[in-house]
């Protein structure tokens, strides 16, 4: 138990910027300042809180778990009363009565990703870090606390990489998929397109990290650039083209488009929700009643496991 306890010290204190090196600091700190010190540096490592530390994450787990299973219930199964949402999305209901209308509401929500990622989830913590408020910028990055914002931001932007090929390995354009569909009638947008979503995710993949390590670094701007040229891109080119589709172009192929999405990207997307998250529970439940290094590292694994489909 030892063992364990130190690594939970550990990451408890992996938390303060204090670990950065002259360097790092010198790039994200005016001259003079003092280092940022957060509340959690001081944590008072006992049985007792190990043990309240542990049925804590244990009832975050559970709970991940029915948010995922729900998601995808209501997806495949019931929604409203009703048939599966992924069957009313393909097939048309009040809200989304064609086909065109489903595609616009993708590239909807792919805008409202790219300047959610580069406006709140990157810029907010930048805006505070320039404003001089060094610890409520810290505080303001997602995912602070496990040093993955970098990969959650990327893997953001690879959600509508996703939505954009029609598949989920970053490679494959899909026969029917909005990729294929420009490239056939409008290539000069599809090539556009394409390489402003590569372009947004190497940018923020370029910055240092961890991301809460280095706020002030110019990398930050450029992926903050990047993300807004997407989501001006998506909202003001894709939205603009789609949106003059007649509807002989859109009866079928854009039929077939969304219907390729909902069975190739969301739906697999909520399984993986699903199953990853009801083995993050089990992982959890097992540290949790027999304590180990073995079974701290699943924990952690199965944690890093389940985070990518909630990004996605």
């Amino acid at each position: 138990m030892k063992t364990i306890t130190l690594k939970m010290l550990g990451l408890a204190a992996m938390v303060s910027l204090a670990g950065c090196n002259d360097e790092e600091t010198e790039k994200t700190m005016p001259e003079g300042t003092d280092e940022v010190t957060l509340a959690t540096d001081d944590i008072d490592i006992t049985s007792q809180n190990m043990a309240n530390w542990t049925a804590y994450a244990c009832r975050v787990a559970d709970l991940l778990a029915q948010d995922a299973a729900t998601l995808h219930a209501d997806w495949e199964v019931s929604y409203k009363g009703g048939s599966g949402f992924a069957t009313q999305f393909k097939q048309g209901n009040s809200a989304y009565p064609s086909a065109i209308s489903c595609v616009e509401q993708i590239v909807d929500g792919c805008a409202d990703i790219a300047n959610e990622v580069g406006t709140a989830k990157i810029g907010e913590p930048r805006d505070l870090w320039e404003s001089g408020k060094y610890t409520e910028a810290v505080y303001a990055v997602e995912s602070w606390y496990s040093y993955h914002s970098i990969e959650d931001y990327a893997n953001n932007i690879r959600s509508i990489q996703n939505a954009f090929y029609g598949s989920r390995d970053g490679r494959t354009e899909a026969a029917h998929s909005l990729a294929s569909y420009l490239l056939a009638h409008n290539a000069p947008l599809y090539t556009e397109t394409k390489a402003a979503i590569t372009a947004a995710i190497v940018a923020i993949e370029n910055m240092a990290a961890p991301f809460r390590s280095h706020i002030g670094n110019s990398g930050v701007l450029a992926a903050m650039e990047a993300c807004s040229a997407l989501e001006q891109m998506l909202s003001n080119k894709l939205k603009s083209y789609v949106t003059t589709l007649t509807t002989e172009e859109q009866s079928e192929e854009l039929k077939r488009i969304v219907e390729n999405y909902v069975d190739n990207v969301v739906m697999p997307t909520y399984v993986d929700l699903a199953t990853c998250n009801r083995l993050l529970s089990t992982a959890v439940a097992a540290l949790r009643d027999n304590p180990s290094d073995a079974a701290f590292k699943a924990a952690a694994e199965a944690w890093m496991t389940a985070r990518a489909p909630w990004e996605t």
